[in-house]
């Protein structure tokens, strides 16, 4: 399996619900996706990933 660099082997299970998919990548933010695949939203929560 590829791992990418900043976020290791273990990422987190995406969650979906009628209105949205949303998605937590570490230092890369929060994501929420249309389920069409369109971006409606991200938050950016630190530098670090876990501590």
């Amino acid at each position: 399996a590829k791992r990418m660099e900043w976020h290791g082997y273990a990422s987190s299970t995406p969650v979906a619900d009628r209105d949205a998919v949303r998605v937590f990548f570490g230092k890369s933010g929060l994501f929420a996706f249309s389920h069409e695949g369109k971006p409606r939203w991200k938050a950016r929560v630190g530098d670090d990933t876990h501590g």
